[in-house]
Order: C-alpha cells, then structure tokens, then sequence
C-alpha cells in the first residue's frame, strides 16, 4: 500500500479547489465540486454540468457530468460511503465515458484507486481546519481507450435514435421496433465520431434530461 504523501508527490499533486464547510458529505461535496467545475468552464461555450446523469437506462448514475465536446464524469465517494459499487460502476461509465474523475475521500484512497482504470483521474477530498474543503489533484485524467459505440448509442432515448435514422432515410421498418433494435442499426450506420457528436449535441439540447421518454 503506498503512502499518500508520496504518491501526491509522485503526481505533483496540488490543490485545485477550496470550500468553506461545517460539515463533509457527499452533498456537500457536489456543491463545491460543482462550484469548481463552474469557475473552470465559464469561458468554454455551450457547456453543460449535470447531476446524476443516468447511464445504462439508469442502471448507473454518476454524481457530476461536464458535456462540452466529450463527456467527462466525476464520481463522488465521500468518507461515509462504501467502495462496494465502484467496480461495476466504473465498467459502466467505461463504456461510454470520454473521461472519469474519481473524487474521493482520502481514507478510501489506497483501495479505491486499485479498483479504477489507470486512465482515470484521482482527486482526493478532505477536511482542513475544520472549515473547508480540499481538493487534491493526484492523477490527471486520460481520454478512454475503450469506449463502446453502442453503449454510447443507448444514451439517447428511443425517439432521439430513431431521428437518427429518419435524417439519413433509413428508419423505415424500424419505427415500431423495441429500443435495442433502434439502437443497434444506428450504431452501425454511424461511425464513432458521428455518434459522439449527435450524442452530445442532444443530451445538450434536451429540456428535461432527467425525464423518462414516454
């Protein structure tokens, strides 16, 4: 098990966010991470930071999404929570994900960062002074090496993939099919740069993102 102090420094980590807090939980966490996110995209155009964005038709919700370009998620694991979900969620947010902040408390460093791909980023969180909140940068992010084209098909809702179909005149026979047929000829229709782009271009335009599709 390696010793915090020197994989921090291995990294050159620093700080990189502070939030005055009373008390240290995952909703308060959010808030300052939030806060950060927001400072540091404010000049970038037609950015969108999100909550709980669902993956999987829910099966999955990471804590924060940015969506500009690509999708980048930070999943947030305080010092009250398990690591008992972090597998299966980071294969499920590997699927789909351009890139993954791990933000977690540091007590669960050591063991969480053996669970998470190595091209995830590491952010500690912790208490100082019992008046805010530190982030620590301790492994930069990397673009995802094995993103799954249909996975980041199923993002969109059934109507928003037939429209998919319908803009290129090939969602005849299919406008009655279940999802996962819909699904599946767009992703072989499309190629990966088309399908990410249409993908963020519609989770960015939707009105009510969190709303199931009736």
């Amino acid at each position: 098990m390696f010793a915090f102090l020197g994989f921090c420094k291995y990294f050159n980590g620093k700080a990189i966010a502070n939030k005055t807090v009373k008390k240290m939980n995952d909703f308060v966490i959010r808030l300052a991470l939030k806060d950060k996110l927001a400072t540091e995209y404010t000049n970038i155009h037609q950015t969108r930071i999100l909550d709980e964005f669902g993956i999987k038709h829910g099966a999955a919700r990471i804590d924060v999404i940015v969506i500009n370009n690509i999708l980048h998620g930070f999943e947030i694991k305080s010092g009250k929570d398990t690591l008992r979900r972090l597998k299966s969620q980071a294969q499920i947010y590997s699927a789909v994900l351009n890139k993954v902040t791990l933000v977690v408390d540091i007590k669960h460093l050591d063991k969480a960062i053996k669970i998470i791909p190595k091209w995830w980023g590491v952010v500690t969180v912790e208490k100082r002074n019992n008046s805010f909140i530190k982030f620590t940068q301790i492994r930069k992010e990397k673009s995802n090496p094995q993103i799954d084209i249909l996975s980041v098909v199923k993002l969109l809702w059934r109507n928003e993939a037939l429209d998919l179909l319908e803009k290129i005149d090939k969602a005849k026979g299919y406008r009655s099919k279940p999802r996962k047929v819909i699904y599946k000829r767009v992703s072989e229709l499309y190629d990966f740069e088309q399908i990410q782009e249409k993908v963020v271009s519609q989770i960015k335009s939707r009105a009510n993102w969190r709303l199931a599709e009736t």
